[in-house]
Formats: structure tokens, C-alpha cells, sequence
């Protein structure tokens, strides 16, 4: 090649040129990508599992303290005796017992009652339980609730009856002299033979 001649050259005339790199993930990186998808997809569940337990956890407490104080007003009432109880069982609810603790107070006639209501462990959840504790006076003598009251009206009867009765001399008792006390009319005088005046001679 002669001096200040260029030489024109094909760029597919040089097999040694390196041609541009194009981005693109790797087989690592979706690799990674994907193990950090399953981590999160793991503790997201857990999440929601737990968070279900909690819920179903404070839904048989409110349970429990609902018939916790349904079984407490019984007893206040006078349905349930009011004596220390074994574990009992509630119709509509199976799983749960109750069981009643009654002492003497230091007063005559109160007691202290406390009432228990525990859950039957079926499953692997948490333990339910719940414990109310009110003085309470005894039934007996301040009376129960399915005592029937009766009304009784002699006394209303005696008194209407004691009233009328009094009214009548009342009445009896009203001087009827009223034509009394009218003046007497005045007597017209009748003419006498003495009195007529003689006729003129």
C-alpha cells in the first residue's frame, strides 16, 4: 500500500472483532429472584395462619365469658343452688363446662360465688377458660325470682266496705224537718153575726 492511500476494509472482512454485549438475567439471578418469592410467600402464610388462630382464640373467650355470667346470673337468681358445684356441662354449648365455688361470707345470708367455665381441648389451639367471682346474697332469704306473688284485696274490700257503711247514718241523720219551716199561712177571719154593721133606719 502506497503512502496517503486509505485502505477501506468490510467489518465482516475481520473475524477478530468483538461484537456489544446484550443485557439479559443470568440463570443465578432468576434463581435468587425466585428463592426470595417462596421466603416471602412463606412468611406471608404464617401470617395469615396465625392471625386466624388469634382470631378463632377470641371468639371462644368471649364465648366462655358469655356463658360465664349467663351461669352467674342463675345462680344470683336462684336457679342454680347455691352450693360448691362439679364440672357441669351446657346444652348449647358442649365443649364447655362449668364448674361453682360458694363460700360463707362474713356476713350472714352473702356468700362468695365464683363460677368457672373452661373449654374441652379438641384441637391444638390455645386453652379457653374464664372465672367470675360476686357476693351474693342467698335466695332463700331475700327470695327467688320463680316465687309467684300473690295479691290479696281484703284490705281494699274492708276499707270500701267501712266507708260505705259510714256514709249511711250519714245520711240517715239529715233532719227532714224542712216543711217546718215554712210559715204557717194566716187564718182569714170569718164574719160573726155581731160583727155585721146594721142597716140604717
Amino acid at each position: 500500500m502506497r503512502k496517503g492511500e486509505h485502505c477501506m476494509t468490510s467489518p465482516l472482512a475481520n473475524p477478530t472483532r468483538k461484537r456489544g454485549v446484550r443485557p439479559a438475567l443470568t440463570l443465578l439471578e432468576v434463581v435468587i429472584a425466585l428463592a426470595i418469592f417462596l421466603l416471602a410467600m412463606s412468611v406471608f402464610s404464617q401470617m395469615l395462619l396465625r392471625n386466624g388462630e388469634i382470631a378463632r382464640d377470641i371468639k371462644r373467650q368471649n364465648l366462655a365469658t358469655r356463658l360465664c355470667q349467663s351461669k352467674l346470673a342463675e345462680v344470683v337468681a336462684g336457679v342454680v343452688p347455691l352450693a360448691s358445684q362439679g364440672d357441669g356441662s351446657f346444652d348449647e354449648e358442649p365443649d364447655y363446662t362449668w364448674s361453682l365455688t360458694a363460700d360463707n361470707g362474713s356476713v350472714v345470708g352473702l356468700w362468695n360465688v365464683t363460677v368457672n367455665v373452661a373449654r374441652q381441648q379438641t384441637d391444638s389451639g390455645n386453652p379457653t377458660q374464664c372465672s367470675l367471682t360476686q357476693m351474693v346474697l342467698d335466695p332463700s332469704i331475700v327470695g327467688s325470682t320463680q316465687d309467684a306473688p300473690s295479691v290479696s284485696g281484703t284490705t281494699a274490700g274492708s276499707g270500701d266496705s267501712t266507708s260505705s257503711g259510714a256514709a249511711t247514718p250519714a245520711a240517715a241523720a239529715t233532719p227532714a224537718a224542712t216543711p217546718a219551716a215554712t210559715p204557717a199561712a194566716k187564718s182569714t177571719p170569718s164574719p160573726t153575726s155581731g160583727s155585721t154593721p146594721a142597716k140604717g133606719k
